[in-house]
């Protein structure tokens, strides 16, 4: 890991939705939004995909589901493995109503952390409640 790496990690870990938590949703937003911009290859550092997922998070949180779709997306298209973003990307789905579209995001949630209670539960009660296998 670079130093940069290093000292960026400690950064987002420090700050990563602590805005958020404060319902200061703007301002942590212009943080993801001006660490993204001054990256320049996303596929070096994997904190910058973190940067989306955490960006998403927070749109979610302000009921900008379809928007913290797209930074889902983007996590996931730099990172295919990225358990969280399938997770979370599920959670804005399913509050869409796109039911089957959650359903697929959470069964692959699962096939990376295949012990996450909570997603097998999401599952089950998709699959419950909507009829869908």
């Amino acid at each position: 890991m670079s130093i940069f790496s290093y000292f960026f990690k400690k950064r987002i870990d420090k700050s990563k939705l602590e805005k958020s938590r404060l319902k200061d949703y703007d301002k942590a937003i212009n943080f993801y939004e001006e660490t993204l911009k001054n990256n320049k290859d996303l596929k070096i550092d994997p904190y910058h995909i973190k940067s989306y997922n955490n960006r998403g998070i927070i749109k979610y949180n302000m009921g900008l589901f379809e928007d913290a779709i797209k930074d889902y997306d983007r996590a996931i298209e730099l990172d295919n493995n990225y358990f969280e973003a399938y997770s979370n990307r599920a959670n804005a789905k399913y509050s869409l109503g796109l039911y089957k579209e959650a359903l697929k995001d959470y069964r692959k949630a699962l096939e990376l952390d295949t012990t996450n209670n909570t997603i097998i539960e999401n599952i089950k009660n998709i699959e419950n409640k909507y009829g869908l296998k």
